[in-house]
């Protein structure tokens, strides 16, 4: 724990301003990625854009700590594009990630798929309907606005 804290000592020296020849937004980034490091060396919550993984059927990989994070990218980058079925199949890595996966997508039958997507269906003519109105409705507000020549 004393090198943790030895280095964590280090890395706050070098995150302060001391540098005069970069522009005021590279030292303030600088110093987001230096504070950031330290809180991860610490053990304290970190912010990190690969927190959450999308997967098929509407499925999120939540990944709360470093570690997961860590091993999440090595898997990525192992399976690459498989890693998504990989994660809807693969007992191991639900265990790996604590993730339990959502069913198979509902199949839908020719004749379902014609009486739900086709232009005549009563869905897609509700939408009409809604959209046309909306417009109309845009429509009028900006002629609202606009002043008689």
């Amino acid at each position: 724990m004393s090198r943790l804290a030895n280095s964590s000592w280090k890395t706050e020296g070098v995150g302060t301003p001391g540098s005069a020849r970069m522009n005021k937004r590279d030292r303030q980034n600088q110093r987001k990625a230096f504070r950031e490091l330290v809180n991860a060396m610490e053990g304290k919550s970190s912010s990190s854009k690969d927190s959450k993984i999308k997967l098929k059927h509407g499925d999120v990989l939540h990944l709360d700590s470093h570690s997961l994070r860590v091993t999440a990218g090595g898997f990525k980058s192992l399976l690459a594009t498989g890693f998504q079925v990989h994660m809807q199949t693969n007992d191991l890595l639900h265990q790996v990630f604590n993730f339990q996966p959502r069913q198979e997508k509902i199949h839908l039958s020719q004749l379902e798929k014609k009486m739900l997507f086709s232009p005549n269906s009563t869905a897609k003519k509700k939408q009409t309907k809604v959209r046309n109105k909306d417009r109309m409705v845009k429509g009028t507000a900006l002629d609202f606005y606009q002043e008689d020549l």
